[in-house]
């Protein structure tokens, strides 16, 4: 059984985009080009499947996640969140993306 990578993000930490990007980029390890915008944030989620574990993402506090940003930009994280993760629920194994990954995102 392939083991399971276990990220957590502090809602409180992330009330606007910028805490937020901080709080992923630690969360997932993402490279230090890291480009700190939405297009760069789904590349680099994209970017970890394939890998010989699985990730749970924990974002606790959610009732604070991005409260402070508009709709808009709060919708586009979550659906970039929820893209990414029904994206490698998609894959199909062969011998190149062997280990199938998953991302499970999970809110408290």
């Amino acid at each position: 059984m392939k083991a399971t990578y276990n990220a957590t993000i502090e809602g409180k930490n992330c009330i606007e985009i910028e805490g937020f990007y901080d709080e992923i980029s630690r969360a997932f390890r993402f490279p230090d080009y890291f480009g700190r915008n939405l297009d760069a944030l789904y590349d680099c989620l994209s970017g970890l499947h394939g890998v010989e574990e699985n990730y749970l993402l924990t974002i606790t506090d959610f009732e604070y996640f991005l409260a402070e940003e508009n709709e808009e930009t709060r919708n586009k994280v979550i659906d970039i969140l929820q893209d990414v993760s029904r994206e490698w629920e998609d894959v199909p194994v062969t011998e190149i993306t062997r280990p199938k990954s998953t991302l499970t995102i999970i809110v408290q």
